[in-house]
């Protein structure tokens, strides 16, 4: 039995529900596709990207992308000369979307709206090679000033093997993939602010899924053990706090109660 009138167990459970009002509230999701939901255009002012070829390059007047399924947020292609641009189309979940292209190994910047935490992100499409897969190299999000990487692949793992001799034309003469396209899912994340990606492979055409919240529930929260002791601290928005802070934080890449 669980004495609900002692004042610790009130707070642990107020907590939670202050935890679980969080998951439902933010898991949902924004959709970056392109075709007739996408805006093209050139962003103004200096870019530094933080990952790729040259860590510490900056960008003048990169190429932009918005989307109308993704209110309030803007991607940038962090590499001089490239441009975003609009891919075939796709069937996944019985819904069909239009794929937009990004360019071979350039960084990626996502700006997240503030306040919003991304759980996890699919990556829903194909490689526009006839010969070459493609996947994500690199994903990582600022903290401090100073870039993290959450997620790293060599190319051994996660990769979409769908390419383009599946892409072919409709009826209507657009390009559509005739088979389901490749998927990669990374999650139990805790993204903010300015987010970076890279991809690995050639040719990568995707539409990009971001869940809001915890997509999973209640079992991304763990309690304040954890396998690093002196791992950093941040709070739901990815800012550094104190190791005495109180409330829902991360640690370890997992949230945890304090």
């Amino acid at each position: 039995f669980i004495n609900f009138k002692s004042k610790s167990m009130k707070k642990i459970f107020t907590l939670i529900a202050a935890a679980l009002m969080t998951v439902g509230v933010n898991a949902q999701d924004y959709v970056l596709q392109g075709g007739d939901n996408a805006t093209y255009a050139t962003a103004t002012g200096d870019f530094v990207t933080p990952i790729g070829k040259n860590p510490g390059e900056t960008i003048t007047n990169p190429s932009s992308f918005t989307c109308t399924t993704a209110p309030g947020i803007t991607c940038y292609m962090l590499a001089a000369g490239k441009a975003f641009s609009n891919g075939a189309y796709v069937t996944y979940g019985g819904t069909e979307m239009r794929t937009f292209k990004l360019s071979n190994g350039a960084p990626t910047e996502i700006d997240l709206p503030e306040g919003v935490t991304i759980s996890k992100v699919e990556f829903i499409g194909y490689s526009n090679d006839a010969s070459n897969d493609t996947w994500i190299a690199q994903m990582g999000m600022m903290v401090d000033g100073v870039y993290q990487d959450v997620y790293t692949n060599d190319g051994s793992k996660d990769l979409i093997t769908v390419r383009k001799e599946h892409i072919v034309k409709d009826e209507s003469n657009r390009d559509v993939c005739d088979v389901e396209p490749g998927v990669i899912t990374i999650d139990n994340l805790s993204l903010s602010g300015k987010v970076f990606l890279k991809n690995g492979g050639k040719q990568p055409c995707f539409v990009i899924n971001l869940y809001k919240g915890d997509a999973t529930g209640i079992n991304g929260i763990v309690s304040e053990s954890s396998k690093n002791e002196n791992a950093p601290v941040y709070n739901l928005a990815g800012q550094r706090v104190s190791k005495d802070a109180k409330g829902i934080l991360i640690k370890n890449g997992k949230k945890i109660i304090k």
